[in-house]
C-alpha cells in the first residue's frame, strides 16, 4: 500500500486537465478528506486513474459547517463521477 499526504494552499493556481498525470497501474486508492475541498477537485484526481476498480472514500468532519458539506452526501454528485471518470469501478466505500 501507498499513503500520499497532500495539502493544497488555498493560493496555487488552477490546473488543467492536461497538466494531470495518468495513473493507469492504479487500481485500488484510499482517500481520507478532511472536507477541505469541493467535490470537483476529488474528481479531477480521480479522472487521473482510469483504471480504478476499488475506491475508498473516508470522510473526517472535524468542523461542522463545510462549505463542501453538501456535494460530498449528494449521491447523485457520486453517481455522475463514478458513471463518468470511473468506468472500471467496481467497489465505492464512502465512510
Amino acid at each position: 500500500m501507498i499513503l500520499f499526504y497532500f495539502s493544497v494552499p488555498s493560493h496555487v493556481l488552477p490546473v488543467t486537465e492536461s497538466d494531470l498525470p495518468i495513473l493507469s497501474q492504479l487500481t485500488t486508492f484510499e482517500l481520507t478528506n478532511a472536507a477541505t475541498c469541493d467535490i470537483w477537485s476529488i474528481s479531477n484526481i480521480l479522472r487521473c486513474m482510469p483504471n480504478l476498480k476499488h475506491f475508498y472514500f473516508h470522510l473526517m468532519l472535524w468542523v461542522s459547517g463545510s462549505p463542501f458539506m453538501n456535494e460530498y452526501l449528494d449521491g447523485y454528485v457520486w453517481q455522475h463521477i463514478v458513471e463518468l471518470d470511473l468506468p472500471c469501478l467496481s467497489q465505492f466505500e464512502f465512510q
